[in-house]
């Protein structure tokens, strides 16, 4: 059984993604957050355009990583690691799925 190639390229494709989006969103931070955010900046919001432009950059960008993470990027993963086990158990290896934590720190 050969493990699905089309899966492992979509996780290198979809990593590369959330990497760019992760470091869009750490950009937009550093320019948003140089100062801390206080409730009489927030008020301003209105008259800064540029801050409220800052603003709406960070939230996209958090939102869209947030996506790419939770509706693609993770169910790629986990369909991956469900292979994975699946193909270990028929060559053999449960016991690599039947990991005993107790033992984790030795």
């Amino acid at each position: 059984m050969k493990l699905d190639e089309s899966l492992a390229l979509r996780l290198q494709f979809l990593s590369r993604v959330v990497k760019k989006e992760a470091n869009y969103l750490q950009e937009t931070d550093a320019r948003l957050f140089v100062q801390t955010l206080n409730v009489f900046d927030l008020r301003r919001i209105v008259e800064d355009a540029l801050l409220a432009e800052r603003l709406d950059a960070f939230v996209s960008r958090f939102g869209r990583l947030q996506d790419t993470l939770a509706d693609k990027f993770l169910p790629a993963l986990l369909e991956r690691w469900q292979k994975l086990e699946a193909f270990s158990k028929l060559m053999g290896f449960e016991a690599v799925w039947d990991f005993d934590l107790k033992h984790a720190d030795d």
